[in-house]
């Protein structure tokens, strides 16, 4: 980012929104920084505390279910005239704190030390008064914001904050020239949607409610009760009223309770609710399981974002309710920095928190630190809100001591006046990791205690350290993988260990004779060395890893000097990941792979391109004969084998992918009795929202056409046909769908490392539009979680970055890295699976080619000398914090670097031919034709015509469209073939059928094999998912490559191509078209073309 003029603020008046315990720490620092004129608060209570401040009686009833974050301003409960309104907060009789008193307080007021350990809701709201005392004159108490809106005076921000007295019902308007917003996150209640929960609540109205509305257990005893969520509320509720309801009181969960926090809870943990039955009173959980007779449903689900005052706000802050938008740092609104949201993050310790916000604010405010840039700010919520999807302002555990620390710091450093924020000392800082288990053991022994050490919890200097420096990713605590045994095939789960292969383990033993297992002598191999000139990693130039920078338009410097590799018939090296040799490599092997390039690609997987998998001891691997080999072992390990006429049809399984897919996975899923389900794409890919998107699909699923999936195919990046690179926030959000609904994703990444940042920039430079925001390449959120190498850094990561359950299948391959002719590749997933895969594996493969693994071991690891130090770096990655290492790498020969440096050319090789191909598509895809037309006429005395011509009138047909692909291989064309001249019409023969889209479309396809344009393409019918995908629009499609011909004749077949369509839009002639369609065959469809087709001398494959 360039340099740019720190924004002067000039801030003299000042509204805060809310007097809870957030608003009330704003204050104190505004009033401490002595540069504002006046500081007004607004609060619609009687008193402060705002979430603290109790009230027996709980709030009317709201709409289930409740979704939506448009809700009008809280109303009170009805009141007599000369009463203070009350709203009803969620605080409930029994609450006390989940978080320790030493940590709850403010930095200048510490809570009495004769407070228990978790302080009670009324000793927190009593300390809330407390605090107040200074500033309780700036408190309008009874006064509700009803409308913040923004006005803007000679380039000043100004505020016009519209309030009224709830006492009198006078309103009043006053201007600002600053508003911070402490309203709080616990107004809109959020009851997610169900099957049958509106008819459910209507017909028995009461039943359904939210923990907002819960005081004590009372009114539960003998009840039958089922609590949704399973975070602190629903716990701690869960607690008080199984003691007196009916048993077992029901938990349904999203993910598995803690063993100790169930046992607290006294609750059964049960799936999530699937459908709500009216006529039983009762619920189908996910598991198929019924309970009827429900007497409550409380959903302890949280709460959605909601500012129903900011309205008018344009764009709106809040769509869904999950996120605040707009803002930098969860605090500033980007476009309009005197608008300032406090304590918006989730999981952090709200009053010290507030305090570091506010010392930020303040003296932002009064000129004494500065903002970034808006274009920084901007970039910087792009990529968290990429990083954290759907939770954007849940806070990563142990974030928020970094944050008070690193605040307090920078501030003092910085010597501004003002109030200084606090700043937690390595004690708290343990405090802060212990807390949970800690408030268990609280609850546990009778809620007596007054200090940590009664509960048995005692600090020692070494335990208090920051989680940034004592927790790194490899170690935080992280949730075991789920057991996905339930979705093995029959067949699966009988597979056993090979047991010879057993044995094989012992072939390892120094001096060890073998006369177990029939291996023939590496003396009877016809081959003493195993040779190749190969290329050096830096053969190709790299394109840069930003879009803003023009990776298109850069050349590539031509190949590179080659090198030699080879492997010996022997080699004394006694490490078995060493020894790279032909009496090895050559031998039976285990079927997980040849152990060095086992343990490199293991290594590259896990401390490379998956650093960080979020579930514990991350993920294993097992080599393939590449993807069609790993797929094939997946619908093994998933899919019962169904055939119609012999298994019941609620049994056939399914797959779900886009309407478009590669269709060799169709060719090998169908003999399975598999049921291709198709989920509905756009422009970002696999749509999870709207008619026909995954939610609406596994939601509306129907039992009597099929087991409802459970497993997903799709290639995310670079996807094949279509070129899309699915975002992270997309990603998210399907995960979060598959969660739900227990399915199995099986991620095809062929073309993972062809990812074009460029695409977006130089397809609209060639159009002529402007250019679009510039693209957000991945960035790791820190050192620690860096791959190490910034080229892969840059790439959109995987599923296995938020695969917290276990549930994703990664399949790689070397084929589009190395060739397709190695048949080898990869699987990752999670240990279990891949256990099942090995035995698998053992059974049909039993592994991939020696003569393969023997070459890329060599290629990638190099002699043994190289392989030690490729080793040795990946022990230093986690130590290193340079983004930059792989560009600075000397490189001596194929170690891990090579390989990164081999792949970041092949991405500007491949980045380069697509733009080129592109823009000569660009060119060609309208049919511009001109017509002369009459300017002016006139008739003299004898009739001569004096008309003038001229060439004006001019038609554009619209040949084709398309989006420059975002990686992969093709480019998706979308051929208008409705502007086609014979677009249904019909032969005088009357046997040819009417020239419909397929017609036309295998017509074009053949016209463009035939002189002189000699190019084939593949048509959208070969990848449609299914009959009706196909009917309905795969005929509008044409799949172009641009990596199977030679560099300099890529060009030329677009050029080929572009000159055949327009030629073809000529053709008037029925017969001709007639004549092209018989060349399809009897079908009249054109026939899958294979990857691996070997074409006529002449013809372009693209």
């Amino acid at each position: 980012m360039g340099s740019h003029e720190p924004r002067q603020f000039d801030v003299k008046d000042v509204a805060i929104i809310g007097a809870g315990p957030c608003g009330l720490a704003a204050a104190r620092y505004l009033v401490a920084q002595n540069a504002f004129r006046r500081i007004d608060i607004f609060e619609q209570q009687q008193e402060v505390g705002g979430v603290w401040n109790y009230s027996p009686k709980p709030s009317g009833p709201v709409s289930v279910p409740q979704v939506s974050a448009d809700c009008p301003p809280d109303p009170p409960l009805p009141f007599q005239e000369g009463e203070a309104p009350i709203f009803p907060s969620p605080m409930y009789d029994a609450l006390h704190t989940n978080i320790p008193r030493a940590l709850m307080g403010y930095s200048d007021l510490p809570i009495p030390e004769d407070t228990l350990v978790f302080p009670s809701r009324e000793d927190i709201q009593n300390y809330v008064v407390e605090y107040a005392k200074d500033i309780r004159h700036l408190i309008q108490f009874s006064t509700q914001v009803r409308d913040v809106r923004l006005r803007v005076v000679d380039g000043k921000d100004l505020w016009d904050v519209t309030t009224v007295c709830l006492l009198t019902g006078d309103a009043r308007s006053a201007t600002y020239d600053a508003v911070v917003v402490v309203s709080g996150h616990y107004t809109a209640v959020y009851i997610p949607d169900a099957k049958g929960i509106r008819e459910f609540h209507e017909a028995h109205p009461g039943v359904i409610s939210h923990s907002k509305h819960y005081r004590n257990a009372e009114k539960f005893t003998d009840k039958k009760v089922v609590i949704v969520g399973n975070a602190a509320s629903g716990l701690d509720i869960s607690a008080q009223i199984s003691r007196v309801s009916k048993k077992p009181l029901l938990l349904s969960v999203r993910s598995p309770t803690s063993e100790a926090n169930l046992a607290y809870s006294g609750a059964e943990e049960v799936p999530i609710i699937e459908e709500f039955l009216v006529e039983e009173r009762g619920i189908r959980f996910q598991d198929g399981r019924i309970e009827k007779d429900i007497d409550a449903v409380i959903y302890a689900t949280g709460y959605l974002f909601s500012f129903p005052f900011l309205r008018s706000l344009k764009p709106p802050l809040v769509t869904d309710g999950r996120r605040v938008y707009g803002l930098y740092r969860h605090l500033f609104h980007i476009d309009h920095p005197t608008l300032v949201f406090t304590r918006l993050p989730i999981k952090v310790v709200p009053f010290p928190f507030s305090e570091s916000q506010a010392a930020v604010f303040s003296r932002t405010w009064a000129n004494l630190l500065p903002l970034p840039s808006t274009e920084e700010m901007k970039q910087w919520e792009a990529e968290e809100a990429e990083k954290r999807g759907v939770k954007f302002h849940v806070w990563p555990e142990g974030g928020d001591a970094d944050y008070i620390n690193s605040v307090h710091d920078w501030i003092v450093q910085s010597s501004t006046p003002g109030k200084v924020p606090p700043r937690w000392s390595p004690e708290m800082v343990w405090q802060r990791q212990i807390y949970a288990k800690a408030k268990l053991q609280f609850e546990l022994s009778g809620r007596k205690a007054r200090s940590l050490e009664e509960l048995g919890f005692k600090y020692s200097p070494e335990q208090g350290t920051t989680f940034r420096h004592r927790v790194r990713p490899a170690d935080r605590k992280k949730p075991a993988p789920l057991d996905l045994s339930h979705h093995y095939s029959a067949v699966t789960k009988r597979r056993f260990p090979f047991k010879l292969k057993e044995a094989y383990k012992f072939f390892q033993i120094p001096g060890i004779l073998n006369i177990a297992g029939g291996l023939p002598h590496v003396d009877y191999f016809p081959f003493d060395t195993l040779e190749a000139q190969t290329a050096k990693p830096e053969r190709w130039t790299p394109s840069p890893n930003h879009s803003s920078e023009s990776a298109a338009s850069s050349s590539s410097t031509g190949p590179a000097a080659a090198t030699h590799i080879s492997v010996p018939k022997t080699l004394d090296e006694s490490d078995p990941l060493k020894k790279i040799d032909l009496t090895s490599v050559l031998q039976y092997g285990l079927a997980a792979g040849y152990p060095p390039l086992l343990s490199w690609v293991r290594q590259f997987t896990r401390e490379n391109l998956q650093h960080d998998t979020p579930y514990q001891s991350g993920p294993e691997v097992i080599l393939t004969c590449g993807s069609t080999d790993g797929f094939s072992k997946t619908l093994d390990l998933f899919v019962n084998q169904w055939t119609e006429g012999v298994n019941d049809i609620r049994d056939r399984p399914g797959l779900l992918c886009e309407p478009f897919v590669y269709s060799n996975v169709l060719s090998q899923a169908q003999p399975h009795g598999v049921q291709i389900v198709t989920v509905k794409a756009d422009a970002s890919g696999m749509m999870v929202k709207g008619p026909g998107g995954l939610e609406d699909v596994l939601a509306n699923w129907d039992p009597s056409k099929g087991k409802r999936p459970h497993l997903m195919y799709t290639v995310t990046l670079g996807h094949n046909p279509t070129g899309i690179v699915l975002s992270m926030e997309r990603k998210r959000e399907i995960y979060a769908v598959c969660s739900k609904y227990d399915v199995i994703i099986v991620e095809d990444e062929p073309y993972w490392y062809l990812q074009f940042p460029s695409a977006a920039t130089e397809e609209a430079k060639s159009r002529g539009l402007p250019p679009p925001p510039l693209a957000r390449t991945h960035k790791p959120s820190s050192s620690s979680s860096s791959s190490g190498y910034a080229f892969l850094d840059s790439l959109t990561p995987s599923f296995l970055a938020i695969d917290t359950d276990g549930r994703v299948v990664r399949l790689d391959t070397f084929s589009k890295t190395v060739a397709p002719g190695c048949r080898l590749g990869w699987i990752t997933a999670q240990p279990a699976l891949i256990e099942r895969f090995e035995r698998i594996a053992e059974c049909t493969t039993q592994q991939p080619s020696g003569f393969v693994q023997g070459l890329i071991s060599e290629l990638v690891l190099g002699s043994s000398k190289q392989n030690q130090a490729a080793k040795s770096a990946f022990s230093r990655l986690l130590l290193s914090s340079s983004d930059g290492r792989d560009q600075a790498a000397s490189f001596a020969g194929w170690d891990t670097s090579g390989w990164v440096r081999w792949l970041e050319g092949l991405r500007g090789a491949y980045e380069r031919r697509m733009a080129r191909m592109c823009r000569i598509l660009d060119v060609g895809s309208a049919l511009v034709t001109t017509s002369p037309v009459s300017f002016s006429s006139s008739s003299s005395a004898d009739d001569e015509d004096t008309s003038e011509w001229s060439p004006l009138a001019v038609s554009k047909t619209v040949l084709y469209s398309f989006r420059w692909p975002r990686g992969g291989m093709f480019i998706w064309l979308r051929m208008h073939l409705e502007a086609h001249p014979l677009w249904m019409a019909r032969g005088p023969s009357r046997r040819l059928p009417i020239l419909d889209g397929p017609a036309l479309s295998g017509a074009l396809m053949v016209w463009l094999t035939t002189e002189p344009f000699r190019v084939l393409v593949s048509t959208g019918s070969i990848f449609s998912a299914n009959d009706e995908v196909r009917r309905a629009e795969g005929w509008a499609y044409y799949r172009v490559c641009f990596a199977a011909e030679a560099e300099d004749r890529v060009g030329l077949a677009a050029e080929r191509f572009v000159e055949g369509v327009k030629r073809f839009w000529e053709v008037t002639d029925v017969k001709l078209v007639e004549k092209l369609l018989k060349e399809l065959g009897p079908s009249g469809e054109v026939e899958a073309l294979g990857d691996g087709v070997t074409l006529n001398q002449g013809i372009l494959r693209i």
